[in-house]
């Protein structure tokens, strides 16, 4: 994806404003986390069948990164198998953390690229991402 910097953003911005997946159900398996140097508390709840993500969402209180990346994560991994999605999600954090990563499987993800570059937003970045691996590992 060949983006422009106020591309990124509009990309944040969007997912933040308008998220697809800012909903969850009382029935399913619900966790939460609330970051203790900022803002962000997120709830993720999900419902795996056949070791495949039929059902996820969010809902809580974040910062735009923090929203908008726990709203693209879901939108990639949702229908795929826990496989399937620990390799978006790894390959998501390899590029949150400077590591090596392969750009072209992650769409939107891209949007946060240089998070890196500003240490205090990694957290925001990587919350919402590590509940949901968290709990399609459990």
């Amino acid at each position: 994806m060949n983006l422009n910097e106020t591309m990124l953003r509009q990309i944040i911005m969007d997912h933040y404003n308008n998220p697809q997946f800012k909903s969850i159900d009382s029935s399913w398996k619900i966790k939460r986390y609330n970051s203790p140097t900022c803002i962000d508390d997120i709830t993720i709840g999900l419902v795996l069948e056949n070791n495949t993500i039929k059902k996820i969402g969010f809902i809580g209180i974040a910062c735009a990164i923090c929203t908008s990346s726990t709203d693209i994560m879901i939108q990639e991994i949702k229908g795929k198998t826990v496989l399937e999605a620990n390799k978006i999600i790894e390959n998501y954090l390899n590029m949150i953390k400077g590591k090596e990563f392969n750009e072209d499987e992650l769409n939107e993800l891209i949007a946060f690229k240089n998070v890196n570059r500003q240490p205090s937003r990694v957290n925001c970045a990587t919350l919402g991402i590590n509940l949901i691996k968290e709990m399609i590992n459990e």
